[in-house]
Formats: structure tokens, C-alpha cells, sequence
């Protein structure tokens, strides 16, 4: 049994953002129940499952894209 959930956690995160200076996370949410997470603002992509593959890649093409326009991104 985990100590959290993801919502949990990502509150947490978001938490501790707010009280660093550091840019936010990008948080992307896999859920089998995505009417539940689609009501949490800490989320900054929802996927429900089943997940197809082309799904995925696109919406990690969508963060990359957004994250390389803001912000330079550290590997």
C-alpha cells in the first residue's frame, strides 16, 4: 500500500515549489479513473488508461515543446 497517491504527491511537489525558486514541474497524470483527476488543477496532463502508444508520444512531444519554448531543459 503506498503512503500517498499520486494527487498526494503532486500537491506535495506543488507545495514545495511554491517555496523554492525553481520553475514548476511538468506533472502528467495516469489514471484508470480520469473524471477524478480531471478535477485536480495540480495536474499538468491527464492520460487515462488504456494508453495507446501514439498517445502517449504525442503528448510527451507536446511537453517537450512546451518545456524547450519556456524554459531551457536540463538532461
Amino acid at each position: 500500500m503506498p503512503v500517498m497517491d499520486g494527487k498526494e504527491a503532486t500537491a506535495r511537489i506543488r507545495e514545495m515549489e511554491s517555496h523554492a525558486d525553481v520553475d514548476p514541474a511538468t506533472i502528467i497524470a495516469l489514471t484508470a479513473n480520469a473524471a477524478l483527476a480531471y478535477s485536480d488543477p495540480n495536474f499538468d496532463v491527464v492520460l487515462s488508461k488504456p494508453l495507446a502508444r501514439e498517445k502517449l508520444s504525442r503528448t510527451l512531444e507536446g511537453v517537450f515543446q512546451k518545456r524547450s519554448d519556456n524554459a531551457p531543459m536540463i538532461a
